[in-house]
């Protein structure tokens, strides 16, 4: 794939959620898809807020709920430890 076809993927995929009902099935597969296209895209948000949204579904099965959270995972930044102010008393 090169980025040219990335977008014709995305372009394809938001055509078809936005203008037909898709089986449950089918919406899932596509927002896994965008949001993987919007990886290679450099289209970070995006692809966070197509893997949120899959991930609010609730008929995903378990491992495709795996592999859109694995996704996410990489996608966002390390979460910071939060340290208490001043020292031990």
């Amino acid at each position: 794939f090169n980025m040219g076809s990335w977008s014709k993927s995305v372009e394809v995929l938001s055509a078809a959620r936005s203008d037909y009902r898709l089986l449950p099935e089918l919406e899932q597969r596509s927002l896994f898809d965008i949001a993987r296209a919007n990886v290679h895209l450099e289209r970070k948000a995006e692809a966070i807020r197509n893997l949120r949204a899959l991930l609010e579904l609730h008929s995903v099965p378990e491992h495709e709920r795996e592999a859109a959270r694995t996704l996410l995972d990489t996608l966002l930044p390390p979460v910071k430890k939060k340290h208490k102010k001043g020292g031990s008393e």
